[in-house]
């Protein structure tokens, strides 16, 4: 959807969700007069339990998350993705797995930033620090990716219970390290 503008103040998520007052937009406009926002909408596997880790799942929604992240160099420019906890709340999935995979998408789209809101999400205290260590590493997609693989195998075998951040990154667990929550 293209040019969406927004009308409305609010508080809250999900059932804490509440309108708090009028909003003036004052997004910039494009050469049609439309404002500067695009909304995309993915599907997300409902109640996906342990299939949301096999290969032909993992696939299937980084491909959705890349087709909605995909640019449009010519109408869109430098235009980053703001996202959440997609197909995480009702839906059941992995929200460590699922920012991961959103991550992935837009660095592969060539989107300019992705902020991911977390909505207070405990399972996502270690984002930030996550983020960071990645980072430091100079890991590409490609490398990242090969971990969520590896660790949704393992997953789906029952050899692991932890979340994908302390699987791949125990220190962060072990030391306490940092609480960012936007990448």
């Amino acid at each position: 959807m293209v040019g969406a503008e927004r009308f409305s103040n609010y508080t809250g998520y999900d059932l804490a969700f509440r309108f708090s007052g009028d909003h003036k937009d004052n997004k910039c406009v494009d050469a049609v007069g439309r404002r500067r926002t695009r909304v995309i909408a993915i599907d997300a596997l409902e109640q996906p339990g342990s299939t949301q880790y096999k290969p032909e799942s993992l696939v299937r929604e980084a491909n959705k998350a890349f087709c909605g992240f995909r640019l449009n160099p010519n109408v869109e420019g430098e235009m980053g993705v703001a996202t959440g906890n997609w197909g995480c709340g009702v839906f059941g999935g992995d929200v460590e797995v699922k920012v991961v995979i959103q991550w992935l998408a837009a660095s592969e789209a060539k989107r300019a930033f992705l902020l991911y809101y977390t909505f207070g999400l405990e399972a996502l205290e270690k984002l930030g620090p996550f983020v960071e260590w990645v980072e430091l590493r100079k890991w590409s997609v490609g490398e990242v990716w090969s971990r969520v693989v590896e660790y949704s195998g393992e997953r789906v075998r029952g050899e692991t219970r932890d979340g994908f951040f302390e699987w791949l990154v125990p220190l962060l667990y072990e030391n306490g390290l940092g609480s960012g929550q936007q990448i």
